[in-house]
């Protein structure tokens, strides 16, 4: 374990030699992710003053954007344990063992693990909602092909500049009516009522013009779907959001598991000031889950 002050040299001796048990690992890691006198012993035991201070260097340069390749990124997380990882982990906030493999196999792999529930969230054209339109059309925008940790969910769409006014329906798989707005004003809308949570659902909106109204999603377009997450995920979920705020890659990678692709959007839109080059490649992943 490790010291109230920094470790010991038996203690950086053994993180070298790869001998520490997991209890121990992760006990130095957290210390390392607030201590910067002992993360550089880690990495100078390792790598050596020359290369450390090249490394400082390069992130303290301006507009310096550091892309670590997969062997260096293998190569810190054993020789430092990827201290960054724990960016916006504050002093004293502990992550759990398995929060902290998740985030050490996101920054070697820089890709997320794509969830098997969007391949029922992901529609294809060709199965809609309602009947072809012939006149303006307008798009869905979310939630679309995600999951939902809200049970209450915001809808959002284009706006329609000659509708008054604007209608939702949301389905269940049978497509049964589960719920359906008043008509608004807004092109925005969020249920009164919680949905199920673990069921996928879809939606529909219908916008009335002065003559007529119009439905989207129209055909072509595929149905509109989301889940809306189940309680232990959503649980997790939560818990770390209130326990690690500003660890937005911890939050990203629990949004990804729970398909919240949304989510995990805000998330890296957070984390990206801290680590563009990372940042990139993630978004690369969550883009190639939405379109499969």
């Amino acid at each position: 374990m490790t010291s109230p002050g920094h470790l010991t040299e038996e203690q950086c001796a053994r993180y070298g030699q790869r001998t520490l048990n997991p209890e121990e690992l992760l006990a130095i890691d957290e210390h390392i992710a607030i201590c910067i006198d002992c993360r550089d012993r880690l990495y100078r035991q390792e790598h050596g003053d020359t290369q450390l201070q090249g490394l400082k260097a390069q992130l303290g340069a301006p507009g310096h954007r550091w892309r670590v390749p997969l062997a260096v990124a293998a190569a810190l997380a054993l020789a430092a344990g990827i201290a960054w990882l724990y960016r916006g982990t504050k002093p004293g906030e502990r992550l759990t063992r398995e929060q902290s493999e998740a985030i050490r196999t996101v920054l070697t792999t820089r890709r997320f693990d794509r969830p098997v529930i969007l391949d029922r969230l992901v529609s294809k054209p060709g199965v809609q909602l309602g009947v072809p339109s012939r006149t303006t059309r307008f798009d869905l925008l979310r939630p679309v092909g995600t999951a939902v940790i809200d049970d209450r969910p915001q809808f959002r769409w284009g706006a329609v500049p000659e509708a008054t006014a604007y209608q939702v329906a949301i389905f269940d798989e049978d497509f049964r009516k589960v719920a359906e707005s008043p008509w608004i004003a807004a092109p925005a809308w969020q249920p009164e009522q919680p949905l199920l949570r673990g069921r996928i659902y879809n939606w529909q909106v219908t916008a009335r013009l002065a003559t007529s109204t119009i439905v989207a999603p129209a055909p072509p377009d595929a149905e509109a779907r989301f889940q809306v997450v189940d309680r232990e995920m959503a649980t997790l979920v939560e818990t770390a959001r209130r326990e690690h705020p500003s660890n937005h890659l911890l939050l990203a990678i629990l949004c990804a598991r729970a398909a919240a692709l949304d989510d995990v959007g805000a998330e890296l839109d957070a984390f990206a000031a801290g680590d563009p080059a990372t940042t990139s490649e993630l978004r690369a992943s969550l883009e190639a889950m939405r379109s499969r």
